[in-house]
């Protein structure tokens, strides 16, 4: 109706001609459906920077079919990452709507959280025109500065086991440039290894099993060139893939420790690894032959430290019997918990440092995640159990707590999960994954999020998610 108010509660209402409109625009836009999008607005059409050149207060023309294909590749990733929050929708005449809002995301370092206004000229029942309208800009969320590193511009520290091993006080994740979370870019993902290193973020962890060995190569083709001496590198073996992507066997044998750290060696073009792990426990080979074969490498000078992933309290007190263990990497977060009764407690007891893989969720604390559409086909997250439709909607009520206490810090989602984790003890090391600058930025800005007593403990009393971290044969190859 003409004249005519919606208050929406988000952005699925389908009321009235206005939000049909920006319905529309926004499934085409970040479906990047060309056709589709060019079904909603018109072929000649001027498109004044559009939806998000007008929120970040850029003016960038978009003629036409040409225009808006330049348009969606450019915004291809960053609408993977926006949420609109509607407020208002109101037809204010025949041919013009007024739409307002929240905006959240950011372009590059550049932060767009703020309140939205557009006016809408349809013509034709299609959009021909979008004016941003003045609004006060939103508390920006932080991202990487000086704070960040401490005094002198040195990124923050931390000691991992007894042996002098320090690492950035967050670290970096590089399985998921090569596989696992969809599609990878190369160039950006040496570009984001080199960002790291330059802020300081010196701990990279790979292991051989990513990608194939692929991972590992690049990661080794980052540190050419002279950037090997600011890296603290670390990767892992013990899981061998076969030739069908979900064919995977464990081998802790002696032999096969040998030949896999020296495949890792080439692969990384480096003459020893800072760290190396055990990726999973192999039951059949006592910890103790396991332990004694990484020793090893280390008294050849091959391994700096060694580290163990996904092991009990039991078996961590075996294998410190037999060498010093710097790290344990286990899954770790706002949603994964299960090793805060035992196993870090023993850790703690032991001189070994904690490293939580998955400090995010596996993304899913982001809050960008609402449903398996979100995800990339390849994506092997939309096959996990705490992704499927029965848990989804459950999960979902822990990240909006997570959000809440976002916005009461200004920060975002992904910075309060990294700092509560940071909060738990000056032994711990995040390792989140990302394969682009600008999340990667957004990471090492939880370094400056302070979190109060109160906001710990309202996170320490999240409900627990519903679902196993993996489906019954990856849960087979993890000791709770």
């Amino acid at each position: 109706m003409v004249g005519g108010t919606h208050m929406v509660p988000d952005a699925s209402d389908p009321g009235g001609n206005a939000a049909v409109v920006v319905q529309a625009l926004v499934a085409a836009f970040r479906s990047r459906d060309v056709d589709d999008a060019m079904r909603v607005m018109t072929d000649d059409v001027r498109l004044e920077g559009f939806l998000l050149a007008q929120l970040s207060g850029r003016y960038e023309p978009y003629v036409g079919r040409e225009g808006l294909e330049e348009y969606l590749g450019d915004m291809q990733r960053v609408w993977e990452e926006m949420r609109v929050t509607p407020l208002r929708l109101e037809e204010t005449g025949p041919d013009t709507v007024v739409f307002e809002g929240v905006v959240h995301g950011k372009i590059g370092v550049e932060d767009l959280s703020r309140p939205l206004h557009l006016e809408f000229t349809l013509r034709d029942g299609l959009v021909a025109r979008v004016v941003r309208g003045p609004a006060e800009p939103h508390p920006p969320h932080r991202m990487v500065g000086d704070s960040t590193r401490g005094d002198g511009g040195t990124m923050q520290q931390r000691t991992l086991g007894q042996d002098g091993l320090t690492v950035a006080a967050l670290g970096l994740g590089c399985m998921g440039m090569s596989e696992f979370y969809g599609p990878g870019d190369r160039a950006e993902s040496i570009a984001t290894i080199h960002r790291a290193l330059d802020l300081g973020a010196n701990f990279l962890d790979t292991a051989d099993m990513y990608g194939r060995g692929e991972n590992e190569r690049l990661v080794g083709e980052a540190l050419a060139g002279g950037r090997r001496e600011q890296a603290v590198v670390a990767t892992k073996f013990g899981i061998v893939r076969g030739e069908n992507p979900f064919d995977r066997r464990i081998d802790n044998s002696a032999a096969y420790i040998k030949e896999a750290c020296e495949a890792s060696l080439q692969r990384l073009g480096i003459d020893h690894i800072d760290l190396y792990y055990a990726h999973r426990r192999d039951t059949s080979v006592p910890i103790e032959e396991t332990v004694g074969a990484m020793a090893e490498l280390v008294a050849e000078g091959k391994v700096r430290h060694l580290g163990l992933s996904e092991v009990s309290a039991e078996t961590l007190r075996a294998a410190c019997a037999v060498h010093p263990i710097a790290a344990l990497q286990s899954e770790w977060s706002l949603w994964t918990r299960g090793l805060e009764g035992e196993i870090v407690p023993a850790a703690r007891e032991l001189g070994v440092g904690l490293v939580p893989y998955s400090p995010i969720g596996r993304g899913f604390l982001t809050g960008t995640i609402r449903s398996r559409d979100d995800l990339d086909p390849t994506d092997f997250r939309r096959h996990a159990p705490r992704f499927q439709d029965e848990n989804l909607d459950a999960n979902l009520e822990i990240v909006d707590k997570v959000r809440a206490i976002a916005e009461e810090v200004g920060a975002s989602p992904v910075q309060v999960a990294l700092a509560w984790l940071l909060a738990q003890g000056d032994d711990v090391v995040p390792i989140p994954g990302t394969k682009r600058v600008r999340y990667l930025e957004e990471n090492l800005a939880a370094l400056d999020v302070e979190l109060s007593d109160a906001q710990l403990a309202e996170l320490d009393a999240l409900q627990p998610p519903s679902g196993e971290r993996y489906d019954p044969g990856g849960m087979a190859n993890v000791e709770l």
